[in-house]
């Protein structure tokens, strides 16, 4: 199996990360190495911050969605 680089996903944009540095992810369950993701630099996590904190306000004002009937009547 190969293992996937899993980068940052900052403001709708994937990006890979520009600290060089990343950290294994492995399966709990196996043991196994599935993934590699890239580790944040500050000026990174600034740019993060400032994207979650433009977008909260719309967010914060989105409407929960209506509750949906249920499928399957316990009794």
């Amino acid at each position: 199996m190969s293992i996937s680089p899993i980068g940052h996903y900052i403001n709708g944009q994937v990006a890979a990360g520009a600290s060089g540095r990343s950290q294994s992810v492995t399966n709990p369950a196996t043991g196994a190495v599935t993934g590699n993701v890239a580790l944040a630099n500050r000026a990174e996590v600034d740019k993060a911050v400032a994207a979650a904190q433009a977008a909260f306000p719309a967010w914060a004002d989105t409407p929960p969605p209506a509750p949906r009937p249920r499928d399957v009547q316990v009794s």
